[in-house]
């Protein structure tokens, strides 16, 4: 098979993409490298503006005073099961502290922030309580209580 381009020469399928090749990539530069970013600017910036023409507020749902309160309830009784194994976190604590100041001062958006970092807080502890309940075993060599017949 035989291709022809503008200068009117007869190449072979082969010798045309030698040539196609040497017409689109130089070897003194790697325009591959510059198409790359070109595409990868582009895309974020379709990204961004994407993201920029969507209101941040469509999507969250309204927050009252008795929403914030529940989630510091539940915080609450996540810490006190946590004090209850021995795993509570001083930051839990401080969480449910910042979160009852919010509160108090009317400001329902920080309340339920602070209230849902202090539950999660909470629930890592406990996770790790229950974690830490069998893996002490697997730490170190411990020798059994009951001496061998073999020993000394």
């Amino acid at each position: 098979m035989e291709w022809t381009l503008n200068q009117k020469v007869s190449l072979t399928h082969s010798e045309s993409m030698v040539q196609f090749m040497n017409l689109h990539y130089r070897h003194d530069r790697t325009p591959t490298l510059q198409h790359c970013r070109w595409a990868v600017l582009l895309i974020v910036s379709l990204g961004l503006s994407a993201c920029a023409s969507t209101p941040a507020s469509s999507n969250k749902p309204t927050i009252t005073a008795a929403t914030a309160a529940e989630q510091l309830t539940q915080a609450r009784v996540a810490f006190e099961r946590s004090v209850e194994l021995g795993f509570a976190w001083v930051a839990t604590g401080k969480q449910i502290r910042r979160a009852e100041l919010a509160l108090a001062n009317g400001d329902v958006q920080a309340a339920s922030a602070a209230a849902a970092e202090a539950l999660a807080l909470a629930n890592a502890s406990i996770t790790q309580a229950q974690t830490e309940s069998t893996a002490w075993q697997t730490r170190g060599p411990f020798q059994s209580a009951k001496p061998s017949d073999q020993d000394p």
